[in-house]
């Protein structure tokens, strides 16, 4: 065999490893970077996921409220001023929310001043708030102030106009909230409310003569 033949064989063949090499490498740091894609994606989650716990959920929210009485006047009795409402999440700062009582009554012959319920009155699957505010009148016609639990902020959004709904009454099935208001012994008026996005709305009301209804029953 000559020698130029010889040295060409050589060269090619160097020629050739050092291709190998070149591709050996590339894919590497090829790898290298897709690594780096999935670690970077794995930071991203783990930041969107510490962010979100940050947030508090519905669970963690710890309530209670306060009866403020007012002074005793001279016959020592005293009535129902203002209810004080706590909202306070696990972390995070607390909301103090002041309402005035409907009527002031006394706490003696009267009761549910400043009573939580936690129920899901607009039928998204979340536990709401409703403080009652107390009756508004000698038949009761208690009156509620209501929060919804606002799932994408994770705080409660306060329903304005609520408390125009006496002694709500909550329909899960038929997706609606009763009220009734007693006038007197004689006459109730009710009501049948909806929600339209986050507002309450009033869609059909009635009166009742209970005194029609006790001719119609002797009538028969």
């Amino acid at each position: 065999m000559k020698k130029t033949s010889f040295l060409f064989i050589l060269v090619a063949a160097a020629i050739f490893a050092f291709g190998s090499c070149k591709n050996d490498k590339r894919s590497q740091q090829d790898d290298f970077d897709d690594e780096d894609d999935i670690e970077m994606a794995d930071e991203d989650e783990e930041g969107e996921d510490a962010a979100d716990d940050a947030l508090p959920k519905r669970s963690d929210y710890k309530f209670r409220t306060e009866v403020v009485m007012s002074e005793p006047d001279e016959e020592g009795d005293e009535v129902v001023e203002n209810i004080i409402i706590h909202m306070k999440p696990r972390h995070g700062k607390e909301t103090i929310v002041d309402i005035e009582a409907v009527m002031p009554l006394d706490t003696i012959n009267w009761h549910g001043f400043g009573v939580i319920h936690e129920d899901d009155i607009n039928f998204d699957g979340y536990p709401d708030l409703m403080v009652c505010g107390g009756p508004s009148n000698a038949y009761g016609n208690y009156t509620y102030d209501a929060w919804l639990w606002n799932q994408q902020t994770r705080s409660f959004d306060h329903v304005d106009g609520f408390y125009e709904i006496f002694d709500p009454v909550i329909d899960a099935d038929r997706k609606e909230i009763t009220g009734g208001f007693h006038m007197n012994n004689e006459y109730e008026y009710q009501e049948v409310w909806k929600w339209k996005g986050n507002k309450i709305v009033m869609i059909e009301s009635k009166t009742i003569d209970y005194t029609k209804m006790d001719d119609e029953e002797e009538d028969e």
